[in-house]
């Protein structure tokens, strides 16, 4: 689901080139991603076709979750603020995805969470 230019902001933040100050361009890029897939999701339901894309995306966020909580520069220059943005996200687009009585992908974020308190990456 992640277009060339998320891939491209992702590697820019997964190789480390890239400062903390451009956390927005993250947010932004894959809070329209997030919008795109759910435009896709309902064209596809038109269609009678599955709608996975706000899945495909769900998976994006949790790398890029995942890519801003294990950054270990120091706090002045981390992306761990980048968490927040990206957590809203996950969390809005899991209520979406599945109903609020069964989240699966809820428990992946708790334990990342924890393992980084365990680890005090947070």
């Amino acid at each position: 689901m992640a277009d060339g230019g998320n891939r491209a902001i992702s590697r820019g933040f997964a190789n480390g080139g890239w400062p903390n100050w451009l956390l927005p361009v993250l947010y932004v890029s894959c809070r329209h991603l997030r919008n795109f897939a759910i435009l896709a999701d309902e064209e596809d339901k038109k269609d009678g076709k599955k709608a996975e894309k706000l899945e495909d995306a769900a998976r994006y966020l949790n790398k890029m979750f995942t890519l801003c909580l294990s950054d270990r520069a120091p706090l002045e220059e981390s992306r761990k603020r980048g968490t927040y943005y990206i957590v809203n996200l996950l969390f809005k687009t899991y209520f979406k995805v599945w109903d609020t009585s069964r989240t699966p992908r809820m428990t992946d974020v708790r334990k990342l969470t924890e393992t980084a308190q365990r680890n005090n990456i947070v």
